[in-house]
């Protein structure tokens, strides 16, 4: 791609100034604050949620989105290289790959924890079935709200 292909955002400053800067393909929109301070501005990508079906609807667990703020001179992040930001309590991280995959293994301790909670609690259920059965059957025990009540 040459320069010329590449599309560009004039992005308004403090002062009532103006910047050209090259796009990201990836960009679906851009971000400053209030104070127009070019090292504010920051290039988005589409925002990609991680979504859990849960009993009562489908639940946001994680929201992500690419990141690029080229012209952040503090950031504690490379303002060449573009980053993933995850949004967890409403609030958004920025990660590298590392912290990326750190993150990743993080929840995969999660999954595993969550599977061996499932197992216990199956079992926890088996049990309170059969000892609340009567005696010498495998049958649930009687619904004591209609039992011996005229039908």
């Amino acid at each position: 791609m040459t320069e010329s292909d590449r599309r560009l955002v004039t992005v308004p400053t403090w002062g009532g100034g103006m910047l050209v800067m090259p796009e990201p393909e990836w960009c679906a929109g851009h971000h400053t604050d209030h104070s127009h301070h070019p090292g504010d501005f920051q290039h988005s990508g589409p925002d990609i949620e991680l979504t859990l079906d849960l009993p009562r609807g489908e639940r946001v667990l994680l929201r992500l989105g690419l990141g690029l703020r080229p012209l952040d001179e503090g950031g504690a992040h490379d303002p060449a290289l573009p980053y993933m930001a995850v949004e967890v309590d409403d609030d958004w991280h920025n990660c590298d790959p590392d912290a990326l995959l750190a993150l990743a293994d993080q929840m995969t301790g999660h999954i595993e924890e969550i599977r061996k909670l499932a197992s216990e609690l199956a079992k926890l259920r088996d049990k309170t079935k059969r000892e609340a059965a009567p005696a010498g059957t495998d049958a649930p025990p009687t619904d004591l709200t209609t039992a011996g009540k005229d039908e």
